[in-house]
């Protein structure tokens, strides 16, 4: 049933473009964010780059399918830009940045002897998240921020990451999509915030263990 291959561990690593979905909920009163909040009605996101280390595991079902799963460190988050006049507020701008412990399990299959597809669910485990962010008030004063998002945000979020790759005898190249399908702050801060995050991996063979 198996291939002599029985499972091949490699290191991975690669640069990632994240933002995330949804808007914030405005009826949510918060004195650190009050400016940020009320500003929702012109506000924009953009993507904020970012990187990605671990290591992976290959186990081979037959010449066309395997089984992988992965364990890597990611960088990721937002940035943001909002206008609106209150209390003298006029724009702003901020970053929010996060960083995950993230483990996915993919299904992969190969077309052809070097080129694949594959996806699977991802479980990601939040280890830190912080806001920095700067608001311009009339007169040309500036109002910096910092602020720990930890107890704000889901310690563990949940998503689906399909890939395009190409293997070259130990490399692989993959691009990716990771699409969350849980929020990522609690429900009593923000509506519908989920992770999206494009990028590009390249991974190496180290080792194989034979049955």
């Amino acid at each position: 049933m198996f291939a002599q291959d029985l499972v091949t561990f490699g290191v991975r690593g690669g640069f990632s473009f994240s933002t995330v979905s949804g808007d914030y909920n405005l009826d949510y009163y918060d004195y650190e964010f009050y400016d940020y909040y009320n500003a929702t009605g012109n506000f924009s996101k953009s993507f904020k780059p970012g990187y990605n280390m671990g290591i992976d595991a290959l186990h081979k079902l037959n010449d066309k399918m395997a089984l992988q799963a992965e364990l890597f460190y990611s960088n990721e988050g937002y940035k943001g830009d909002w206008k609106y006049s209150y209390e003298g507020v006029t724009k702003g701008t901020f970053t929010d940045q996060y960083s995950f412990l993230n483990l996915p399990m993919f299904f992969k299959y190969n077309f052809t002897k070097h080129f694949y597809a594959m996806g699977g669910p991802q479980f990601s485990l939040l280890l830190s998240a912080k806001h920095k962010g700067e608001s311009a008030y009339e007169g040309g004063v500036v109002n910096s921020k910092k602020i720990d998002l930890a107890d704000r945000m889901n310690k563990l979020t949940i998503g689906f990451t399909p890939a395009i790759g190409y293997d070259l005898n130990k490399l692989s190249f993959s691009i990716r999509y990771y699409a969350g399908l849980t929020p990522l702050a609690k429900r009593e801060h923000d509506v519908g915030i989920k992770s999206q995050v494009f990028s590009v991996v390249v991974s190496y063979k180290v080792f194989t263990l034979k049955k």
